[in-house]
């Protein structure tokens, strides 16, 4: 793989680094062997290395000679990645490193996410800690674990585990903004018991696999409001409206891959009358045709396929389970009175799987503001549209509060202004940062996020501009050098 130089890219260390971390399977769950590289590549460069329980890594730099006294500054991002491949593509990514091409001034994977969020933070970081000729105070990297599921390494922090009251979190997608604030979140994990029913004669009856691809997907507080098409949800009305003309008996029905992705591709097995095989496949053209007419630009190439499948069985209550997923609240549910364009809360049904006895889905709920409110609601339109089963919510972190007036977030606008030209804003977004849980653990903790430009994260469509890592190195090594001697 290209190594890069300094005279191409300001940022060739942390690119390089972040190009070696592409090489290391790293999905969600799966994170020891990069916490030990992670931690071997500090030993071997002079820093203090450890790693806990859940694989965070913790390490620790002493401060440039003259700026021992100095507040400590953390920087703080996460291991893991979200493994999304192309639909049709089987790719393991817990043993094979990343298929990574660069072309066009972007750094992106063959088919499958990237990792860009949040491998280039921790890169970053790593080069700022290697950096001989850094000027900075007391340096304490903090890189976590299972940011994109249930944040569970950033969960099982010790209050005391963090000794820097000052953090620059790295885990941002969006070049020019500062977040300084974020949404909470619960996961809610349903299930919904289903009678199956066995087909008995299959004379005069045939199943098809109906199956829906190509919407754009993308992440489910970030992409939130861009109106994008859940596949799950439209699979699910499309059968439920098929159901209503035919007699269509459902067999299977499944999609998404994670609960924080907007689910793009979802497919349904149902069992059908071989005479009504013409007139079913003509319902499906007309509502793919209705469904891309109503879609935004982002998801009017979807794929609708019909191909032949097999089933010995059907979902005898198959309308309630149709009527409940279609009753859960999915999207924007309402938007902030004090931040005007920020969704307030919302909730992304990011996966369905039936099965022998039950068919299960996750949900993933955020609020700004109320998330106990909007968790309760959830829980209430279960009940009343009589899904027998239950609502498990689990994993709740509470949103993470501006400080106003911040003097680490002015260094950084400060910096950024110098570096770019331009001015970075200021925002608290809907997404979840591990800011959220951090604060819990230090609560006068003075946080801000910063990062490049990281494009279509959670999907293989993601990508990462060259150009704005070169900024993001350069802002960071102004903020710790203007940090460090504006608090000498």
């Amino acid at each position: 793989m290209k190594e890069f130089t300094e005279k191409e890219h300001p940022a060739a260390n942390a690119i390089n680094l972040f190009l070696m971390l592409t090489q290391i399977p790293r999905p969600s769950g799966h994170e020891e062997t990069v916490a030990g590289k992670i931690a071997e590549f500090a030993r071997k460069n002079g820093l203090e290395a450890s790693i806990d329980g859940a694989n965070n890594v913790h390490i620790f730099k002493d401060a440039a000679p003259g700026y021992e006294n100095v507040p400590s500054v953390c920087l703080q991002g996460h291991t893991d990645i979200v493994a999304v491949a192309r639909e049709g593509l089987d790719f393991d990514f817990v043993n094979t490193p990343l298929p990574v091409k660069i072309e066009n001034g972007f750094i992106f994977s063959d088919g499958t996410s990237l990792g860009a969020d949040d491998g280039i933070g921790v890169a970053v970081a790593l080069a700022a800690a290697t950096d001989p000729n850094l000027v900075h105070g007391p340096l304490e990297l903090l890189f976590t674990t299972g940011e994109e599921t249930t944040m569970g390494g950033a969960s099982a922090l010790k209050p005391g585990c963090l000794k820097s009251k000052y953090l620059l979190n790295l885990d941002n997608e969006t070049e020019g903004l500062a977040v300084i604030g974020c949404a909470g979140g619960i996961n809610a994990e349903i299930r919904i018991n289903i009678r199956r029913a066995p087909l008995g004669s299959s004379d005069g009856l045939s199943a098809i696999r109906l199956k829906i691809s190509g919407f754009k997907g993308g992440h489910s507080g970030e992409d939130i409001d861009k109106k994008r098409i859940n596949a799950i949800r439209c699979i699910a009305r499309l059968v439920k409206s098929l159901s209503e003309k035919f007699d269509v008996r459902l067999s299977d029905l499944k999609g998404g891959k994670f609960k924080n992705a907007i689910p793009a591709a979802a497919e349904a097995v149902l069992v059908i009358h071989s005479s009504d095989s013409g007139k079913v496949a003509d319902f499906i053209r007309e509502s793919e045709r209705s469904i891309k007419d109503g879609a935004g630009a982002e998801d009017k190439n979807a794929i609708f396929e019909i191909s032949s499948a097999s089933a010995d069985s059907y979902i005898e209550n198959a309308s309630e389970l149709l009527t409940n997923i279609l009753a859960w609240p999915d999207g924007v549910l309402r938007m902030s009175t004090k931040y005007p364009g920020l969704p307030e809360d919302s909730s992304n049904l990011g996966v369905l799987r039936t099965g022998p006895s039950s068919a299960e889905g996750s949900i993933l709920i955020r609020s700004n503001t109320h998330l106990d409110e909007a968790a309760a609601e959830m829980q209430e339109i279960f009940r009343k549209n009589g899904g027998t089963g239950e609502v498990v919510l689990s994993g709740a972190y509470y949103p993470w509060v501006p400080i106003e007036s911040s003097p680490l977030t002015a260094a950084v606008q400060e910096s950024f202004r110098k570096v770019a030209g331009r001015d970075m804003r200021a925002a608290v977004i809907h997404a979840g940062v591990e800011c959220a849980l951090l604060t819990m653990i230090v609560p006068d903790l003075d946080a801000v996020s910063f990062g490049p430009d990281a494009l279509d994260i959670h999907s293989e469509h993601e990508r990462i501009s060259l150009e704005t890592i070169d900024r993001f190195w350069l802002t960071l090594k102004d903020v710790l050098e203007t940090f460090a001697k504006a608090s000498k």
